[in-house]
């Protein structure tokens, strides 16, 4: 480094609007300095009045909160902000380990959305790296303001209308080999075009859930699409990762079409992968065991998605053939500060190993995470750090293109 000041500012970097909620006013005070010297605009509170009158005035676009304080714990105020808050939420805490770590999996439990922990105390490396990947996520230069997103939602009837006139369908997100100079190939992430388009809510994941008929009509669009992207792409050493809900993997006749559509775009079966949430291997009885051996034998990779944060044994795990493990963004991007976390992704890597399985791992937002996840042996990686999802046209000639833009 050299002798300038560590401001992201100078750097092309958008000024981020900063608020601390934190107790400690020498603390808060030091959070707010190292902030503003790397470039942020940055407003500081003690108490929950203050916080919720700022959330209104200053419009921040992240915060930084404290669990440990003695008027309300940052627990009941992020309980407080509820799922619609569109500030990138971090925690801090002087806590020991242990109820850091247990904080944390209350959150985690709760589906807050948290973009980051900080132990105290931290450092303005550490901030600093905050506020980049705040840079990353939001590339525009306006502020972020805390809005109601239930307000931008779909109503069921009009997301099931957004589907069967063709608005719903896939965007590809790149996932690069661990080295971060290869590209291995793209996941296949629903989007409404036109709408929200970098925002899929939890709430039309679950109208799909409970609606067969429908997730199957979209289902066979994503699978069209993306095999339609991949052969454009004439790239035959690059794969496609696809989500797929348990009852379609194992839906009679699925395995069939899947072949045959491959067929048609001359793509290889290796070539495609069909990620299935680990929950899914709960459901599964001997049938279901039976027609997703059947998919393995048919060339195509198998992985489990979101492995960690369901509900399967490990003698479940053993008896099917998956070929890829994918570990949950929800530890990677605690990784730089937990050591629970890492003691989880320790041990996705030695299961994958005794299974012969390869490992992506989720959620890589910058250098150090991707650095550190490819050493523990890691094979692939996939985040906002190595790009965001794409329209297919986009991430055609993103790729045709050489990749350009891309951090590693």
């Amino acid at each position: 480094m050299s002798g300038r000041p560590e401001s992201r500012a100078d750097e092309g970097y958008p000024a981020r609007r900063l608020l601390v909620l934190d107790d400690d006013a020498a603390v808060r005070d030091t959070i707010a300095l190292m902030a503003k010297r790397l470039g942020a605009e940055v407003r500081a509170c003690s108490s929950l009045a203050e916080f919720e009158a700022l959330l209104a005035s200053f419009a921040p676009d992240l915060l930084l909160i404290d669990l440990m304080m003695p008027e309300v714990d940052g627990i009941d105020v992020i309980a407080r902000l509820g799922p619609h808050c569109q500030a990138a939420i971090y925690v801090m805490t002087g806590a020991d380990k242990r109820t850091f770590e247990a904080s944390r999996g209350v959150l985690q439990a709760a589906r807050a959305e948290i973009a980051g922990f900080l132990h105290k105390p931290f450092s303005a490396r550490e901030l600093r790296q905050v506020l980049e990947r705040a840079s990353i996520a939001l590339p525009d230069a306006s502020p972020r303001l805390l809005r109601d997103r239930s307000a931008d939602l779909l109503s069921p009837g009009e997301f099931e209308g957004a589907a069967r006139s063709g608005q719903i369908g896939p965007y590809f997100q790149p996932i690069f080999y661990a080295d971060g100079l290869r590209l291995k190939g793209f996941e296949a992430l629903l989007r409404i075009s036109g709408h929200s388009a970098g925002y899929f809510a939890p709430q039309y994941l679950e109208q799909l859930v409970h609606d067969d008929d429908l997730s199957t009509f979209v289902t066979d669009i994503v699978i069209e699409k993306s095999l339609e992207f991949l052969a454009d792409l004439t790239a035959p050493d690059l794969s496609i990762s696809i989500n797929i809900f348990g009852v379609h993997a194992v839906a009679d006749g699925f395995r069939e079409r899947l072949v045959e559509r491959c067929a048609h775009y001359a793509i290889a079966p290796s070539r495609v992968t069909l990620e299935l949430s680990e929950a899914t291997l709960f459901e599964f009885d001997e049938r279901d065991f039976r027609k997703v051996t059947q998919l393995r034998l048919a060339g195509f990779g198998l992985s489990i998605d979101d492995f960690g944060t369901g509900n399967s044994s490990l003698g479940r795990l053993a008896s099917l053939p998956f070929s890829e493990l994918k570990i949950d963004k929800s530890f990677c991007l605690a990784l730089p500060g937990s050591e629970s976390a890492e003691a989880v992704i320790e041990a996705c890597l030695g299961i994958a190993r005794k299974l012969d399985m390869t490992v992506t791992a989720e959620g890589v937002e910058d250098g150090e995470i991707a650095v550190r996840l490819a050493g523990m042996g890691c094979h692939a990686l996939q985040g906002h750090f190595f790009g965001q999802a794409m329209p297919a046209g986009v991430a055609t000639q993103w790729v045709r293109s050489g990749c350009p833009g891309k951090s590693a």
